[in-house]
């Protein structure tokens, strides 16, 4: 949010933008070809004194096409292996603009794109990241800490239909009032959520 430190600090010669996997990737790549990354997307680049500033690439609509994260490489410590909790996502973006969240900067710096900021991930993928921390890392409960996982109402009720079917483990959320009603509460509850 304040790539501008780039400008203040000369020991920092890259900063990333917005969400950046692929342009990651893309810098990676091009690193181990030896070639010039100075002009990829998300990333505002020092070189030979010069800073590059490029626009985000637009945003991916598809999170199912985005890996799983590294879990292996956080759960590979005891202190977390062992925890009881696991952290799953399963939206990017938020439809509420609050000034003490991050995402109306998000919505600010992804304007001109077009496209909704609000994307979620499917049921099923979500599901399969869940029975993958199950298998890999067990645990008792899951935190889902997307911002507002009430948002879309459709995706909910798919989920609290699937999600018993598989998981007998309580679950955490969160919602806002205007996402929030008895039928879309009863339904969470009868899944498994208990807060």
């Amino acid at each position: 949010f304040f790539p501008e430190i780039i400008d203040h600090h000369p020991s920092i010669d890259l900063v990333s933008r917005g969400e950046s996997e692929w342009a990651i990737l893309e810098m990676i790549e091009r690193v181990e070809q030896g070639e010039d990354f100075s002009d990829v997307k998300n990333f505002w680049v020092r070189k030979n004194g010069e800073i590059f500033r490029n626009p985000v690439r637009p945003l991916e609509m598809d999170l199912d096409s985005i890996p799983f994260p590294a879990h292996d490489l956080f759960y590979q410590f005891p202190e977390a292996r062992h925890g009881k909790i696991r952290v799953i996502m399963t939206a990017r973006g938020c439809p509420y603009s609050c000034t003490y969240c991050y995402n109306y900067k998000m919505k600010e710096l992804y304007q001109d794109s077009g496209v909704s900021h609000l994307r979620h991930r499917s049921v099923d993928n979500t599901l399969e990241e869940i029975r993958y921390l199950k298998k890999n890392y067990p645990f008792d409960l899951v935190y889902f800490g997307t911002d507002c996982f009430t948002a879309n109402k459709d995706w909910v009720y798919e989920f609290c239909e699937k999600y018993p079917r598989e998981f007998d483990m309580k679950f955490t959320c969160a919602s806002r009032p205007e996402t929030a009603d008895p039928d879309l509460m009863k339904v969470l509850k009868e899944a498994g959520c208990f807060c």
